[in-house]
This record gives C-alpha cells, structure tokens and sequence, in this order.
C-alpha cells in the first residue's frame, strides 16, 4: 500500500495521526543519575543506577539500569546506546522492556559481536534497534545492560519516536431526572487536548425521601451517603478527559436547620440552660457533680427581635433539662442521666428539691432558695455560675435580690437535634446501585491502535483488524 493510500485510510477511518520523528536523549551523569536532554515530552522522567557505583563504568558482575517513566502515547522507531570496551576485552548482555514486555535483547557475549560494534573500542559506539513499538501514555521502558567480562562503559541512550495525537475525547454526563431515570447526554472535544466546558444539569433538584441539589460531576460514581464532600469539577469549569469516560452528577443535602432562641415564656419544657460570665457565655451540662454543675462554652448572639440565639444547630442530650414549672416554683431534671438538678444546705444537690423562680432582666431566670428579708433588703441563695480554677461551673451563691442581674438564659430545645445537622453527597440519590451498574456494565471499552505501523481496532481488550479479523 502507498504512503498516500494509507493516509486516506486512516482519515476515512478518524484513526490519530503521528507527528514528526523527535529524538529523547538520556546521559548518565553519575552512578545513580542520568539527565534527558533533546525532545523531552512533558512528564516524562528518567532514572539511573550502576551496581558498580562508578558513573557508566560496569566491571564484571554489575548491572547499570536506566528507566524512562511516563512516555507519552507515541511510537518509537529507534533506541540507540552508546556503549564502549577495552581495547581487547569487554562482554555482557543488553535488554530492553517496554511496559514490562521485552521488545530488545543481546543475550551474554563479547563486545565486538554486539550489533553494529564492529569490534572491541575504547571510544563510545552506537549499538541501534529500529522497529515500531506502540507506547500507551504513561508507559515505562526499562534499559538495561550487564557486564560478565571487564569491562563495559554507557554513555548514553538517544530514543526516536513519534507522538500520537489521540482523537478528541468523548464525555458521556449521566445524571437524574426527576422521577429517578437515568439520563445521560455525550460532549466531545473540538479537538484533540482542548478540554470541554462542562455544562449544568438540566434537572438541578431531584426529591427522594430529601430533596438533592446538583454540585458538580465527578468522574467516580459514588453510591453511599458521605458526610465529606467528594471531589467534583463545577458546571462552568474546563475539563480535560485523559480518555472517553462518564461522569456522573454529584448531588448535597442539607437539613433544615432551626434556630435555637431564647424562650421568654416560661412553661414546662425542655430547655438548655446558659449564662454568662464576662463576654462568654457557658451552657450546663450532665447532673450535679462534687456540689457542681459542669458546663461547656457556647457561642451566643442578640438576633434582629433583639432576643438571644445560640449559633449552634443542635444541643446534646446531656445538655439537655427538663423545667417544669408551677405559678411560684419549679423542678429541673438533666434528661440523659434523669437526676435533680437540687439543693441541700448551701450547695447544690440532687435531691427533690423544687427551686422558686423569677423572671428578671432581658428574659433571664432567677432559681432561688432560702429567701431572706431584712432591713436591708431581700437576699436568698441562687444557682450562679461561678469562675473556677478549671472552667466556670454552677453553684450556690447568696445574692442580694432585686439588683440589675442577668440570671439564667432558657432556650427551647424540644425540637433541636441533638448531633450537628450535616450536608450530604451522594451520585446516587434514589437508591439505585443495581440499576447505575447494569448500565455501565453495558458500555464497550474502544480504541484505535498502531502496531508496526498497522492500525487496528481493540474492544473490551481484544483485537481485530479492519477486516474484523480478530487478532493474537
């Protein structure tokens, strides 16, 4: 077939078209370092390592290895070493592998009968393989040479090849509709390498048992409900396809999340308790504890119907109290332990012991006892929080009533959940694992390849050739 046949050929056929022949070089530097030079494809990396430890010196027993990692998609034409001997001395074997296939091999004998030696030399000769061997992208292609008689020099390995441009990719974007179909729509690449602006979903919300908000795609499908947010390329973003691939719509969650205000009502309920000391505000936690009541720090703001709220989403159960009130008194209980938050003497208590309550400034809760009047004015025994050595607490404290003091903040928690609400991800909204895989069990991995310079089609890892002859 002519050279101009075969063009047409393969432009009838869309197959990737090589460009011109380029040269790679790569020089030993040091026993365990070599350097690329020339036509240097982006990516691609070389290593070196002489068992001799003596640059490209190789004395009989060593073994020198050079590695060119991350070759592109391309073919190679030619791989030349550039080797020496002694004057009258010097044997050994040469291989080369090609993504762990050997594709060159001298087996072990002297110098001079190497290919294209002519013969023992002091001066560093081209020993040349010429062939057509198809890279994949990202390939390896390990060489190696090993001494049996004193002794060998490498200089250097000058590899040409050809780069493949591949053809344009081909994205296949799968997503929901609104009753849980599968849907899918294919973008392709104007030309080979220039990305595709990855459109929006055009069914942005589906509902299940949540309603899911599309976020972006991702090149994996991911069929649980994650609490950590997946990788994912946004509607807008360029994207570059190392391959035709599918990429499946990513979709979130977020549960609604109530706001937690002060209560200025007081009922029977359950309620988080908080004060404040100075600029900080600390919510009671668990039962009494050593005559204690411990507490956690919180984060508390004045909303726009100038009332406090909690900035937090949720309260733990421990944190949580059942108040129950009458017209001049009230019971508080911990609900996760079921103890009385109580008093004895001057300390607090889990004894059944009822608490008399007032309401005081901005909406706060005085909870007293042991009321007292005099000539002086009226003081009893309060639940205060107190600044400890460790971290404030709640204790008793005798107080003289009537004063300008913000006492104990109620906020209603009876419909707060009691872990942090958390958004979701997931591909895969309305439970159907079985359905996605099916579908892409179904689609047929197809690609054009060049073979000593033979185009010939692969699916699914079997060859044929334009014939449809299937091939070894």
């Amino acid at each position: 077939m002519t050279r101009s046949k075969w063009l047409i050929l393969c432009l009838l056929f869309g197959c990737t078209i090589q460009t011109s022949a380029s040269e790679l070089i790569a020089t030993v530097k040091a026993y365990n370092q070599a350097e690329l030079s020339g036509d240097v494809p982006l990516g691609t990396e070389v290593a070196f390592y002489n068992t001799s430890e003596s640059k490209g010196q190789l004395t009989a027993g060593s073994v020198a290895t050079m590695t060119f990692a991350n070759l592109p998609l391309c073919t190679i034409t030619k791989i030349t070493f550039y080797v020496k001997s002694n004057s009258k001395s010097g044997a050994g074997s040469l291989k080369v592998t090609l993504g762990g296939a050997p594709i060159v091999e001298v087996l072990a004998c002297d110098f001079a009968d190497w290919p294209g030696t002519g013969g023992y030399s002091t001066s560093y000769v081209p020993v040349s393989f010429t062939e057509s061997w198809f890279t994949n992208k990202g390939s390896n292609m390990v060489c190696q040479i090993e001494a049996t008689v004193n002794s060998l020099g490498w200089d250097k390995v000058v590899v040409t090849y050809s780069e493949i441009m591949p053809d344009p990719r081909t994205v296949t974007l799968q997503w929901f509709d609104a009753d849980g179909g599968i849907q899918s729509s294919s973008l392709s690449e104007k030309s080979s390498g220039s990305g595709i602006v990855l459109p929006d979903c055009s069914v942005p919300k589906v509902v299940s048992s949540d309603e899911w908000t599309f976020v972006g795609w991702t090149t994996e499908q991911h069929y649980g409900k994650y609490t950590s947010e997946p990788n994912a390329f946004k509607a807008g973003e360029k994207f570059y396809p190392s391959d035709n691939q599918t990429l499946y719509a990513l979709y979130s969650y977020s549960p609604d999340v109530t706001d937690i205000v002060q209560t200025t009502n007081f009922v029977s309920g359950e309620y988080a308790m908080i004060m404040h000391a100075g600029d900080e505000y600390f919510m009671a936690q668990g039962a009494v504890n050593k005559k204690q009541l411990l507490t956690v720090p919180c984060e508390v703001f004045i909303n726009n119907d100038d009332i406090y709220q909690l900035s937090e989403a949720y309260v733990p159960v421990y944190c949580r109290y059942q108040l129950d009130f009458t017209t001049d008194s009230v019971q508080v209980k911990n609900l996760a332990s079921g103890e009385i938050i109580g008093h004895y003497s001057t300390y607090l208590s889990d004894k059944n012991a009822k608490w008399a309550w007032h309401e005081a400034k901005n909406h706060s809760l005085e909870l007293s006892y042991d009321s007292k009047t005099t000539a002086s004015g009226t003081s009893a025994r309060v639940l205060w929080l107190t600044i400890a050595e460790s971290s404030p607490c709640f204790t008793i404290e005798e107080l003289k009533l009537g004063s300008d003091y913000e006492f104990m903040l109620l906020f209603d928690v009876s419909d707060v959940p009691t872990t942090q609400p958390q958004t979701r991800w997931t591909s895969c909204p309305f439970e159907c694992e079985q359905a996605v895989e099916n579908i892409v069990k179904q689609q047929h991995n197809v690609r054009k390849i060049f073979r000593n310079g033979i185009l010939y089609i692969e699916i699914n890892n079997v060859g044929y050739d334009m014939l449809g002859n299937k091939i070894n």
